[in-house]
């Protein structure tokens, strides 16, 4: 399983980092009491964030449900109407709010041994991810998963991907943490990584 940044990024997100974490082979047995309270937000600065990253996405995305997948998940918080899924879409969710950054939760399977975020002409020049091959993949936070690469109650090979546009956003490494500290002992391997777009590493290869 490969993770990269493609070079033509550099013209929309120069300064793009990304946060990764395979996880194999889940305890799905254990993770079924798994349960998740949402953390407490401060309003001011979530009100702050959506309208920061509505004016980055926007454009590329227009009103595409991707679009406001940050939007949705933390509005749903405050609006007191968080409502549990899976565990793992959870923790994954949990994870985005926990760093006010969006954390995507893939099925590994699903992905086709890779996973490229780059500039899709077709998309009218839209940065997106895809996977091995060249299949545009959805980012998954807070929207609703595109069918082809959602986890289900059966996934235990997850991807989780965390975005971070420059550094005057959140950066996703706490909710990073979170997961490799609560997956760590509930899994059989767990590979870390970060890439990196202007100083490299822009590869992950994970075993």
């Amino acid at each position: 399983m490969k993770v990269r940044l493609a070079e033509a990024l550099h013209q929309h997100l120069p300064a793009m980092k990304v946060h990764l974490l395979v996880v194999r082979a889940v305890k799905l047995e254990v993770l079924r009491y798994f349960q998740v309270e949402p953390p407490a937000l401060d309003p001011e600065r979530v009100e702050t964030l959506i309208v920061r990253w509505r004016a980055l996405y926007r454009p590329w995305l227009g009103e595409a449900a991707e679009a406001g997948a940050m939007e949705s998940l933390l509005r749903c918080v405050m609006n007191q109407r968080f409502v549990a899924e899976w565990p793992l879409i959870d923790m994954a969710r949990y994870a985005s709010l926990l760093s006010c950054s969006p954390i995507s939760a893939y099925a590994l399977e699903t992905l086709h041994d890779g996973l490229t975020l780059d500039v899709v002409p077709e998309e009218l020049r839209v940065p997106a991810w895809l996977d091995g091959r060249g299949q545009t993949v959805s980012r998954v936070v807070g929207a609703a998963p595109h069918e082809a690469n959602r986890l289900r109650a059966s996934t235990n090979h997850i991807v989780f991907i965390g975005e971070q546009p420059d550094t005057s956003f959140p950066s996703p490494e706490r909710g990073m943490r979170y997961l490799q500290a609560t997956l760590g002992p509930l899994c059989d391997s767990l590979q870390g990584g970060l890439l990196d777009l202007a100083h490299g590493p822009r590869e992950f290869d994970a075993i």
